[in-house]
């Protein structure tokens, strides 16, 4: 056990809408009412279960914290995890095990449930709270947690699918797993799809699903990670489910109306014949990614994107640089994988050799006009900018035309930083391979850009090879219709560079099928492209859960104005998606009732009846405030009955959801009489300017406590 300053600072107000905490992610243990003791927390058991829903995932985790090592054997600990999850995700559903009783967790207002959670928590009662802090960190708490009693909780998320022409890549939580201080095996549970085949888990070797019955989920194809695997980037992949470059679930609510979501690669079309020189070059001490990995990632993306039709070679950085064969071999699927099981390529060294490499495959290519070469590199050797142009220079005398160049650099371990001419900084070869890439007309990526992931980088690399589109655009149209509301998870501009769909989800009013419309220009060329989305694959849960998750990330982003968030507060509650301004509370059984039955009792309680309206939220019960009208438009008179009659004792401020102090009175200038002070307010800030409609806060604190009332403008 250890002990620390209690780094929280929990404001008896408004302010714990924003959550404290520590930065970055963490798993502890600490007793709430000994703040200073604390320790670092460990998941015992970790179930995971993944259900693909179109262009999203559904994720669900089964946690147990176990409280074994903590030392004090009659102390009650609050489980605190913070997280991240993509920007793109949210919570759908959060659920507590109270002993043997499964509590499903409900969705209320934000600060609802953090005077609720707190309240309990002081009474040490069992509940648990999750909180959206930012757009990727979430705050899970859980209470109480004792040596001998462990926790069971289950939280469930949707969060985006990264799709390519080769493979779809499901990210594992994995950064949840590593904040324990004993890390568990993850039991990956998947259920199965007719879309989504042939499962594996990128970075681990010789997986293999089972296909069980189990006791909790249900058939499934099951596999288990060892905690000694449990580390790092772990993806789930499948089989793209694109066919045609397209991907696809429609979800009508009517005859006439519905909801729609797609992936598509526009590069789906292009017929362009291909004659590409492959050169790998490798480097095991500047890179993580392995030999296997990187082959099989090459291997895939040259099955998905060439054909038959198209010719390649390849040649490996080794003491002879021997291609595969003599000339151009057909892009067959077997061919391809011919290749990678022959010796040419197998005898790869571990060392990079990439100055011969380059001088061998410009050899290779000679005169031919149509020729490309694609390169795959971690070696920063040649980082210095001065070594690097003299190069560049040097290959360039030897080639007889131009060559392009289509660059993929995977060096992502100790990689040293160079200055370049104009003392910007490059990490390792950048300044080489980006100066390469322009010279020759063609293109270089990092795997950085290719956000660390080896499939997306060589996807890249050989999508940038069939061209370039100079202008792209895009709309979807309905039959006598129209689509409206569209948004989209992927940046339309990267995934055009990167050979990657475009995702979006919309909404739509007319009949099927749906149109999707791309024009632009490719390679120099207009094009003009039409694909229909029939009836024929309705999805009847995710479609409209996703467009409504992408719906809320969108008004999140719009800034902080009461109608926005006072819409995405309603819309989070009614479709069960948690935000910014939202949490999952769960409580015990009898607990739920009561907290209902307290809600009740303060809206119609002391209050009496007409246009008086009594919301407490505080825990002062000693102060009493009423307001009419309540909702009100232009003024609201407000009486508050004290504890006692030393008015300088109290502070009364109006806040705003956010926790901004929007108003502060003076207390000089209200009317008193006795304990009892009333005020009119006109629904202005401290200066005077009207406030936008929404929900606001009266906070009155004393030396006895605070006391809260919701107050709504509505004009």
């Amino acid at each position: 056990m250890k002990s620390r300053t209690n780094f929280f600072v929990i404001c008896a107000l408004f302010f714990a809408f924003n959550s404290l905490g520590f930065a970055g992610d963490y798993l502890q243990f600490q007793d709430p009412q000994n703040t200073w003791s604390y320790d670092k927390g460990i998941i015992d058991t970790a179930k995971l279960t993944i259900r693909p829903q179109g262009a999203y995932c559904e994720y669900g985790l089964y946690l147990v914290f176990s409280g074994r090592e903590l030392k004090d054997s009659s102390a009650q600990y609050e489980v605190q995890l913070l997280f991240s999850l993509n920007q793109a995700a949210s919570l759908t559903d959060a659920k507590l095990w109270v002993g043997d009783t499964l509590v499903t967790a409900k969705l209320i207002d934000r600060w609802s449930a953090w005077k609720i959670y707190e309240g309990i928590v002081s009474r040490r009662r069992d509940p648990l709270v999750i909180y959206k802090n930012s757009a990727t960190a979430y705050e899970l708490r859980v209470y109480p947690l004792k040596k001998n009693m462990p926790r069971r909780i289950r939280i469930t998320w949707l969060q985006p699918v990264d799709f390519s022409n080769v493979n779809a890549i499901a990210a594992l939580p994995i950064n949840i797993m590593t904040l324990s201080k004993r890390i568990p095996n993850l039991e990956v549970n998947l259920y199965e799809d007719s879309d989504w085949k042939n499962p594996n888990i990128q970075g681990i070797s010789d997986v293999a699903f089972t296909n069980i019955n189990h006791p909790d989920y249900g058939n499934v194809l099951s596999y288990t990670i060892p905690s000694a695997n449990v580390k790092g980037q772990l993806n789930l992949t499948y089989d793209s489910p694109l066919r045609d470059g397209l991907y696809y679930k429609i979800f009508p609510t009517s005859a006439t109306e519905g909801y729609y979501q797609f992936a598509y690669n526009p590069r789906a079309f292009i017929n362009k014949a291909k004659k590409l020189l492959v050169l790998i070059d490798y480097n095991k001490l500047s890179t993580n990614v392995s030999i296997n990995d990187l082959f099989s990632s090459i291997q895939a993306t040259m099955k998905a994107t060439m054909k038959a039709t198209d010719s390649f070679n390849i040649i490996v950085s080794s003491f002879d640089f021997t291609p595969v064969q003599k000339g151009w071999i057909s892009a067959s699927s077997g061919n391809i994988d011919a290749a990678f099981a022959s010796e040419s390529v197998k005898k790869i060294a571990q060392y990079s050799l990439l100055p011969l490499l380059l001088n061998e495959g410009i050899n290779f290519i000679g005169d031919d006009p149509k020729a490309s070469i694609i390169l795959f590199s971690s070696s920063y050797n040649e980082r210095n900018v001065s070594q690097a142009n003299q190069m560049i220079a040097d290959l360039d005398t030897r080639m007889k035309r131009t060559i392009n160049f289509y660059i993929g650099d995977y060096a992502n371990k100790d990689v040293p930083t160079t200055k370049g001419p104009n003392g910007e900084n490059y990490m390792g070869n950048d300044y080489f391979f980006s100066t390469l890439a322009k010279m020759s007309n063609g293109f270089y990526i990092n795997l950085t850009k290719a956000s660390n992931n080896i499939f997306n980088l060589t996807n890249a690399v050989f999508n940038q090879s069939d061209g370039v589109f100079f202008a792209f655009s895009m709309f979807v149209s309905a039959t006598d219709g129209l689509t409206y509301s569209q948004y989209s998870s992927t940046n339309i501009d990267d995934a055009i560079i990167q050979g990657k769909p475009i995702i979006q989800f919309g909404k739509y009013i007319g009949k099927l099928p749906l149109n999707i419309n791309a024009s632009g220009v490719f390679g120099g060329e207009l094009f003009n492209k039409s694909i229909a989305l029939p009836n024929s694959d309705i999805n009847t849960f995710g479609t409209k859960k996703m467009w409504t998750l992408n719906y809320i990330l969108s008004l999140e982003s719009k800034g902080e104005v009461n109608e926005i968030i006072n819409e995405i507060i309603k819309t989070s509650m009614d479709n069960r998606i948690l935000s910014r301004y939202t949490a999952f509370l769960a409580l015990e059984p009898w607990m739920i009732k009561q907290q209902e039955n307290d809600s009740i009792a303060a809206a119609n309680g002391s209050g009496g009846g007409g246009n008086t309206s009594v919301e407490i939220l505080g825990s002062n019960s000693n102060i009493s405030i009423q307001a009419s009208p309540n909702p009100f438009q232009n003024n609201v008179a407000i009486t508050i009955d004290l504890a006692n009659k030393n008015i300088n004792q109290y502070v009364i401020q109006v806040y705003d959801v956010l926790g901004n102090c929007v108003k502060s009175f003076d207390l000089s200038k209200l009317t008193i009489s006795g304990n009892r002070i009333v005020l009119n307010w006109d629904g202005t800030d401290t200066f005077g300017k009207y406030l936008l409609n929404g929900s606001y806060l009266l906070v009155i604190r004393s030396p006895q406590g605070t006391q809260t009332f919701k107050l709504i403008i509505n004009r």
